[in-house]
Formats: C-alpha cells, structure tokens, sequence
C-alpha cells in the first residue's frame, strides 16, 4: 500500500493508505469530489511539515538530500478508472 495526502479547496487535508488511484478515487469520493483536490504520493520515506499563513495551509515538502522530491502530484484520468475495470494495463 502507497500513503497518499489530499488537499482540499478548503486548505483541509486527507492521509491516507491505499492499493492504487482507484481506491484512493473512491476513498476521497466518500468525502467530497476527489477531482476538486490535490493529491500527491508520498515516497515511503517521507517527513514533511505543515504551517498555516495568512489563513490558508502551507505544506513544507521536507526530504533530505539524496530524495530532493517527497511529493510526486497524481491527477485522476481516464486511465485511472480503465484500469480499475480491468480495460487497461
């Protein structure tokens, strides 16, 4: 399983563990519309720290110097829901 972060429009923020996009798709799906967040893939080795300015969340992507990129950004597409019905590879 991959640990995935979502950001809101609202600046809230949803962790969570999951097998692929799909379930993370339907896991966020349960919240809110998962197309209206951002959704990053954290690396398994992760440390990143949180701040609020000006009301709205700021994240500090955190990594040491051999991993310079904790995030990696994951948008939802058609290739997403054909593999989750078994049409793609």
């Amino acid at each position: 399983m991959k640990t995935y972060i979502a950001q809101w429009p609202n600046n809230s923020l949803s962790i969570l563990k999951a097998d692929s996009e799909w379930d993370v798709f339907n896991r966020l799906d349960e919240e809110a519309d998962p197309f209206a967040a951002k959704v990053y893939e954290l690396k398994d080795d992760f440390h990143f720290g949180v701040e609020i300015q000006k009301n709205k969340l700021k994240i500090n992507r955190c990594a040491d110097g051999e991993n310079p990129s904790v995030f990696k950004k994951i948008k939802f597409t058609e290739k997403t829901f054909a593999k989750a019905n078994g049409l793609a590879h």
